[in-house]
């Protein structure tokens, strides 16, 4: 939301040192990452909601 790219984000996740070892746009991290800032803004949109959510057993 600050206007990082994915790259930036995986830099500050996984250390520069392993992002530089596979080619970005190929990367299974860029995949991870990806899925990481997908999932991330679904809770900021109110998908946490569903982690306060507390089924009973019956």
């Amino acid at each position: 939301m600050n206007g990082a790219t994915y790259r930036d984000i995986a830099i500050a996740i996984y250390g520069a040192a392993r992002i530089d070892t596979d080619p970005w746009k190929t990367s299974p991290l860029r995949d991870a990452v990806i899925a990481f800032a997908e999932a991330g803004l679904a809770l900021i949109d109110g998908g946490y909601l569903h982690l306060l959510r507390h089924r009973r057993r019956t």
